[in-house]
């Protein structure tokens, strides 16, 4: 999915389906089809016919375009194509696109090759390429292409060429988007006239749909052959691209998570990987995932057998490609597109676990997969199996704390089962988990990349929203998976229905070891790291300051530090940097900021002493500010003549002189 919906540069990537598929079904030249009825019999089914007396077969033939549009489409598709081949280093000779011609193809892999472009798309996609400076954004006005509306359902229909087992499947699918979204769909008959917008199913040209909603294509078809039809996740995907979605490895941060390996991408098929811009992106604050089913495989459209994608942290590379349903992030992306206005309140609490509000609940958080409560703060359950549960992680114990899949003994687990663990270690520690033993969990052909249909998934990061590495196959992984924090989430998912072949399940042990902080060395500058829990600090040298003393400070301690013309002292003492501020008349304060009022000093006191010079006399002041006010008090002494001589011992202790 791209966590991108209703975006214009999308289209950049839409190169796919322009041209008739070498896997496209057969168009039916007459007006009506043989089809199985859920008892197995056969009976004649009127196809539907395209309004404006258009026939079946040319209405297909140009995607329910008018045939000189189509065929201007295709032109600018071999510009494009063209174009792309050079900016990548040009294409080979002996691959070059070569001209279109009726009944051939230059396409043959279909799983992902899915979009269809509309005349004013590809016009823009060409503009955007051969400018020089970067546009200014588009509205989608400016397309047919819009959101769809809420207010009422999305109508579809079929054309008649499905069975009733692949009619029965493709309503599953969209009975998917319905759970998880706001979203509604409506069924309409075969001939029913409907005025506005809505979708009608084909067989005709693989697996493949318009961008989004279309206003003079109607209605706009979604194609799903009977190989489409046997992926779930496929036909989810193909009705994410009617609504509005574009593939996640387009996502303009892409390179953050996925690297392209372009010299083994098959010729003809570089458009596929073209990377979005933000500008024309919207992913709701939804981070890259590489779980999307709206994701490319990593071998999609590979030249070589070699990859064609390769993901960043090689954790995730059996996690890319998955047709097993919609991930969380890809319904949130379409609730907080499609469903925004649904809540009239928030919720009194928040969510936990990167929940969010459930539009089609609002009294309660729609949490991600392993999670459950009103507010995401419970560990779900297991369905169809006794397994799962809080854990905890000990240090000294590294070889016998395990987890393992249902019927790991036994041999084998079942389809439909679920397991939820979550691994707590000690605080200041983090879980470290590793895979023992045999190990054998569903995956897909080498073809499409090994993508998972059943899994282990290891949420090892603070963020749990994320989809976490999945394993699966059926060697053990030599993988060590170590969480971020102090807690890890293990799930087993068996939800794809396959065969027992080779479907061991899982072991795995798990321990805690102590975090250091440190050990990334994350003080710069000669810093000293001090670990802490869950946390560090780092004493800089002199002249250096920041988290990481990253920043250059001023090292003279009383650079501008007095205030109004005040007089900066340092201290002596080499062990504190400290200083003082002599401050001018009229302001006081650590650094002279404030200013102070102050009053003529009042007339000396009488002497305390008649002789001696014993006596002191005063005199004070009175220092008023916005902060304070006291009085100040001077002394000195006085009367300091020789007292006469007599016997009074008093005055002879008081003055001295004796």
């Amino acid at each position: 999915m791209m966590n991108s919906v209703f975006t214009i540069a999308t289209l950049y990537a839409l190169f796919a389906v322009f041209l008739q598929q070498s896997q496209s079904v057969p168009i039916q030249s007459s007006t009506s089809t043989q089809a199985t009825t859920s008892d197995g019999t056969q009976e004649n089914v009127s196809l539907w016919q395209p309004p404006n007396n258009r026939s079946l077969e040319e209405w297909l033939q140009n995607n329910g375009q008018p045939e000189e549009e189509w065929k201007k489409v295709q032109e600018m598709m071999q510009q494009i194509q063209q174009m792309n081949c050079l900016k990548n280093g040009g294409c080979p000779a002996s691959d070059a696109p070569s001209e279109i011609t009726d009944g051939e193809s230059s396409m043959s892999d279909l799983m992902d090759d899915d979009i269809i472009l509309t005349i004013e798309q590809a016009q823009f996609i060409l503009e955007q390429m051969q400018s020089r400076k970067k546009r200014k954004v588009h509205s989608f006005d400016r397309f047919p292409t819009k959101k769809w509306s809420t207010r009422e359902p999305i109508k579809y229909k079929f054309d008649g060429q499905h069975t009733v087992f692949e009619l029965t499947k493709i309503k599953g699918a969209l009975s998917h988007w319905e759970e998880q979204t706001c979203l509604t769909f409506q069924e309409v008959s075969r001939n029913e006239i409907v005025s506005g917008s809505h979708i009608i199913f084909t067989k005709h040209r693989g697996c493949s749909s318009f961008y989004g909603r279309q206003e003079r294509i109607v209605p706009q078809p979604v194609s799903l052959t009977a190989a489409c039809i046997g992926w779930f996740g496929t036909m989810a995907h193909e009705i994410g691209h009617a609504i509005g979605f574009w593939h996640e490895h387009a996502r303009p941060d892409r390179d953050d998570h996925i690297k392209v390996m372009y010299n083994n991408i098959r010729n003809g098929r570089q458009s596929q990987f073209i990377k979005q811009n933000w500008l024309n992106t919207d992913s709701y604050g939804v981070g890259y995932d590489l779980g999307s089913a709206m994701h490319y495989h990593s071998r999609a459209f590979t030249a070589t057998g070699q990859n064609t994608i390769e993901t960043i942290n090689p954790l995730y590379k059996n996690t890319i490609g998955q047709r097993v349903a919609l991930s969380f992030a890809d319904v949130k992306v379409a609730n907080l597109a499609y469903c925004a206005d649904k809540c009239h309140r928030g919720l009194s609490q928040q969510c936990q676990h990167g929940g969010y509000q459930d539009p089609k609940a609002c009294d309660r958080c729609r949490c991600a997969d392993g999670w459950t409560g009103k507010y995401c703060e419970d560990l779900a359950p297991p369905k169809e199996a006794k397994c799962g549960g809080v854990l905890f992680a000990e240090t000294e114990n590294t070889m016998t704390q395990s987890i393992q899949s249902p019927g790991y003994n036994d041999g084998k687990y079942e389809n439909g089962q679920e397991c939820n663990w979550l691994i707590q270690a000690p605080a200041g520690s983090r879980v470290v988990l590793y895979f023992v033993d045999t190990f054998g969990v569903y995956c897909t052909q080498p073809s499409v990349g090994n993508a998972c249909f059943h899994w282990v998934e290891v949420k090892y990061k603070n963020n749990k929203e994320q989809t976490g590495p999945r394993f699966c196959c059926y060697s053990t992984p030599s993988d060590r998976v170590t969480s971020e924090g102090n807690e890890m989430q293990v799930l087993f998912r068996a939800n794809h229905t396959a065969s027992r072949y080779k479907r061991k399940g899982f072991k795995a042990r798990y321990y805690a070891e102590p975090i250091n902080e440190c050990e990334s060395s994350p003080c710069t500058h000669g810093g000293q790291c001090v670990d802490g829990v869950n946390e560090y600090t780092c004493k800089c040298p002199k002249g250096f300051g920041g988290k990481n003393c990253e920043k250059e400070i001023e090292t003279d301690i009383c650079f501008e530090k007095c205030m109004n013309g005040g007089t900066c002292k340092e201290s002596e003492n080499d062990a504190e940097e400290s200083f003082k501020c002599l401050c001018t008349k009229g302001f006081t304060g650590p650094t002279c900021e404030i200013v102070a009022v102050t009053s003529d000093w009042s007339t000396w006191s009488d002497c305390s002493n008649k002789c001696g010079g014993c006596g002191m006399r005063r005199r004070t002041r009175k220092i008023t500010t916005s902060l304070f006010s006291k009085v100040n008090t001077e002394s000195t002494s006085c009367n300091a003549q020789r007292c006469p001589a007599t016997d009074d011992c008093d005055s002879k202790r008081i003055c001295r002189f004796f």
